[in-house]
């Protein structure tokens, strides 16, 4: 069986990275602190293989078999970690407090539902203390229906509003459809219903 792996190497060290990946999107909690742990294992796998005495005894071999596996699984997720904005220190949300105000710009055409327009924006700054924090992050704004014409929003449009950003509910059907991982997996994570006072064209 080991000379069978061995043909296939890169087929071996892909079910790990795999695995770290899938591992990663599954749990969706903050997992920065990953990083570190992967961060630790490169640098432990890499002084081991620099001292050649002790990677050359044959008994410590499964040892580094078993940590460069390891290792590639937590590379996995920090793929993961990197590619997710959620994660980034200059999300929009990140540190946000109810007394902020953000800086959105429409990126796509409004969109008109039975109930109100919605609003697909890049968060481009986080303003407090009048003072703005260049931001990344997308959202949906959902705004009562006669915003459109009160402020003749279009694509590319700036918004100031208020923090009223939630993350979107979970189905209370399990066999429904998953809303907000719809949403997670088009990296958008918080979302804001907004009245005609929280909103004012920038």
């Amino acid at each position: 069986m080991n000379g069978y792996w061995n043909h296939i190497p890169l087929f071996r060290y892909l079910l790990p990275l795999i695995a770290g990946i899938l591992f990663c999107l599954h749990f969706q909690w903050n997992q920065t602190g990953l990083l570190h742990v992967f961060y630790g294992l490169v640098l432990v796998y890499g002084i081991l293989q620099i001292v050649q005495k002790t990677a050359a005894q044959f008994v410590l071999q499964p040892f580094f078999g078993v940590l460069l596996h390891v290792t590639i699984f937590f590379g996995g997720i920090s793929l993961v970690i990197y590619d997710t904005p959620i994660y980034h220190s200059d999300y929009f949300y990140n540190g946000s407090d109810s007394s902020d105000y953000f800086l959105c710009r429409i990126s796509k055409p409004p969109e008109l539902t039975t109930k109100n327009v919605r609003l697909y924006a890049e968060v481009t700054g986080r303003i407090r203390n009048n003072r703005c924090v260049p931001t990344t992050g997308k959202t949906i704004l959902y705004l009562p229906l006669d915003s459109t014409s009160e402020h003749n929003l279009k694509y590319g449009d700036e918004l100031y509003i208020i923090n009223k950003f939630k993350a979107p509910a979970p189905p209370k059907n399990p066999h429904a459809f998953n809303y907000k991982t719809y949403l997670y997996n088009q990296k958008i994570y918080y979302i804001a219903f907004l009245k005609e006072a929280d909103c004012k064209p920038a």
